[in-house]
Formats: C-alpha cells, structure tokens, sequence
C-alpha cells in the first residue's frame, strides 16, 4: 500500500518540461501518467471551468513539488498547512508575471475577486498585491484538488 508521501512524490515526479514547435516551454504531466493524476489536474482546472492552461499546469507542478518535497522533510506535516504554506510561497515576485498569470485566462480576474469579497482590498500594495492574493487563491484550490486526489489514490492502494 502506498502512503500519503510516496503517492504525492509520484504526482510530482509525474510533471515534465516540454517544449512547443515555437520555443516556448511548458509543463505537462508525462504521458503514461494514471488517470487519477490527469483527473487531478482537471479538477485542478476548476474542474473544467477553465481549459487546460500553462499557468494552471504551471502552478499545479509547482504545488505537487512543495507537497512531496515537505513531505519528505517531515511526513507529520499537515497536507492542509502544506497549500497554504505553499499559496504563500510560491506566488511568482515580480509584477510582470503576476500581470501575466492575470492576463492568461479571463476566468483569473474571478480567483482576484473572490479574494478581495473575502479579504478587503490591500491597504498597501495595490493592484499587484491583490492579483498576488488572486495567484494564492488559484494555488490554494490547485493544492486542494491534488491533495484529495493523494489521498484517494493512496487510500485505495
């Protein structure tokens, strides 16, 4: 039976970098990936709400790695302290990529919104600190919908 750590180390030494006709690089899950990792990053997507997309792809790489990899340093850590842990960290620094996670999907304004409804506007920070929050909001429901499908799949095991 696989644990809760082995499984998430699987997930996130499923994702790979791929390259298109043009140059440009993305991530993707590898081909021969189990169906519950394709169904994982669906859910990922807002259970297809949005299409398949770079920068969900991107960030759910992102979050599978921070999940095994604090696993493997300490595999008593709480999978819900581990997205949010992980929301905070892994929101990219510089404004340029945060306008252009933004701009990638009109479906993202709503993952801004919704923090802002909850949370207030920032009080200092401005518009960058708020598409931040936004990105942090898309890597908490990311980091939700890999870690139930961690545990089912190390669960039926």
């Amino acid at each position: 039976m696989a644990t809760i750590k082995e499984t998430a180390r699987a997930l996130a030494d499923a994702f790979e970098t791929a390259t298109r006709d043009n140059g440009d690089e993305f991530q993707r899950l590898r081909d021969g990936s189990p169906e519950w990792m394709k169904e994982a990053i669906y859910a990922a997507h807002r259970d297809g709400e949005m299409m398949p997309n770079d920068w969900s792809y991107k960030l759910a790489d992102l979050m599978a790695s921070h999940i095994a990899d604090t696993l493997d340093y300490d595999s008593e850590n709480d999978l819900h302290d581990i997205i949010s842990n992980g929301a905070d960290i892994l929101v990219p620094d510089y404004n340029g990529e945060r306008l252009a996670w933004l701009a990638s999907n009109l479906n993202r304004a709503s993952y801004v919104d919704e923090m802002i409804e909850e949370c207030g506007w920032p009080k200092s920070g401005g518009l960058y600190l708020a598409i931040a929050y936004g990105i942090a909001h898309e890597l908490q429901m990311i980091g939700a919908a890999l870690v139930a499908a961690i545990e089912g799949e190390a669960e039926q095991d």
